[in-house]
């Protein structure tokens, strides 16, 4: 028996009782119309006509054509005291509940993967990362200036800044403190490091890795670090990289990396003399090929500082 077409209204012979259409072009044209009657209102931002079901609108929904539109209207009217959440305190239950459940959303693979494509997309229409063009970064210094007094919280003397101060309170160290503990912890040692360390367990010579001597005299810098520290001496030992810091044994002429590097250990030394220490230098290269010559300089070094 022939059927008309619901949707372009030709009439058709059925394949099966069911079909309702004459063509796979006008079934799925059939999906593309509106199944509800919808109304015409007005985006309460852009002033732009779209349509909506009457039941959107019974719900209150309908104000925005948008969420690009919803956002930005909310950032003007919610200022101040505006804002729903303003002069409000949230608990500390409210503040860990809040915390565990974005520490669990940033261990999602999904939500990582769909954060990388956003930025990533963002990049390629914009050119440069967010929050990283200049006038993101006045604003960011306008806002610490006006809450603050600083343009960033790490300017000021180590140990007394904003995010010091933060961290001092509730985990008793400072930023800088934290990371360094970090990078001694979990940090990478280099292979002239393990093999110095063997040495001086070899030798059964006491030390610190990673010995800082502190700054205390102005604020330019909080600390300088050295790789190790021979106990009950006053000797710190710097095993350095032939290229790293430019061994003019190996490299003739130095580049300009090499020189500044050269320039910084200089003053990192003299620090050193000045707060009584003395500063022991061993190349890498030393270090792999002569290591008997090496453990021999070492224990006439111990032998005339005396470590007991």
């Amino acid at each position: 028996m022939d059927k008309k077409c619901e949707t372009c209204g030709i009439i058709f012979t059925p394949r099966t009782i069911k079909t309702k259409y004459c063509s796979r072009e006008c079934q799925y044209e059939s999906y593309r119309k509106p199944k509800v009657e919808r109304i015409k209102v007005c985006c309460e931002y852009c002033e732009k006509y779209f349509e909506i079901t009457e039941y959107d609108k019974s719900l209150g929904r309908g104000k925005y054509c948008s969420r690009e539109c919803k956002d930005l209207d909310q950032k003007e009217k919610y200022k101040g005291e505006s804002n729903p959440m303003f002069g409000k305190k949230i608990t500390d239950k409210t503040r860990k509940k809040k915390s565990d459940i974005m520490l669990k959303l940033w261990k999602n693979e999904e939500y990582i993967k769909k954060r990388r494509k956003g930025i990533q997309k963002f990049v390629d229409e914009n050119g440069y990362y967010p929050g990283s063009d200049e006038k993101s970064k006045n604003h960011r210094k306008q806002t610490m200036l006006k809450k603050y007094g600083v343009e960033h919280n790490w300017i000021g003397k180590y140990g007394e800044r904003i995010c010091d101060k933060t961290t001092i309170e509730k985990y008793g160290k400072s930023t800088v403190e934290m990371l360094s503990e970090y990078e001694i912890k979990y940090g990478k040692e280099t292979d002239i490091e393990k093999i110095f360390k063997k040495i001086l367990n070899d030798l059964s010579i006491q030390y610190q890795y990673k010995f800082r001597i502190y700054n205390k005299d102005d604020d330019s810098f909080w600390y300088r670090e050295f790789d190790f520290l021979i106990e009950n001496t006053n000797i710190l030992i710097e095993v350095d990289g032939d290229y790293w810091h430019g061994n003019e044994k190996i490299f003739e002429t130095l580049n300009e990396y090499q020189l500044e590097t050269q320039k910084k250990d200089k003053i990192k030394e003299n620090f050193a003399i000045s707060n009584g220490y003395c500063v022991i230098r061993f190349w890498g290269s030393e270090l792999k090929k002569n290591t008997e010559k090496i453990k021999i300089e070492l224990s006439k070094l111990i032998r005339e500082n005396g470590q007991s």
